[in-house]
């Protein structure tokens, strides 16, 4: 039972990448859908792939995969970090 692989703990997520995953969210309402069909849950795989290769396609320090992505993106929207101070909204918002 003892004998469990860990995984190897990736480096916390910076200000500015997380500002850039908030950014790359742009299919917030495919995401965010709470139905629970085949299309759906597909379409919803499919925006965080492509979250993932935009992501990645710009830090080449470090690849993140699209589950560690979602978790982020959980957490920030758990948090409401992003949203605290107004100046960060409107600077996800281009505003």
């Amino acid at each position: 039972m003892g004998n469990k692989l860990q995984r190897k703990r990736a480096r916390n997520f910076s200000e500015a990448k997380e500002m850039i995953l908030i950014n790359l969210v742009q299919y917030k309402d495919t995401l965010e859908n709470k139905e629970s069909d085949s299309v759906i849950s597909k379409d919803t795989e499919k925006c965080w792939k492509i979250i993932k290769h935009s992501f990645n396609s710009k830090f080449s320090d470090e690849c993140r995969n699209s589950e560690v992505l979602k978790n982020c993106w959980d957490n920030l929207k758990k948090t409401r970090k992003f949203f605290a101070d107004g100046r960060l909204l409107l600077r996800c918002l281009n505003i």
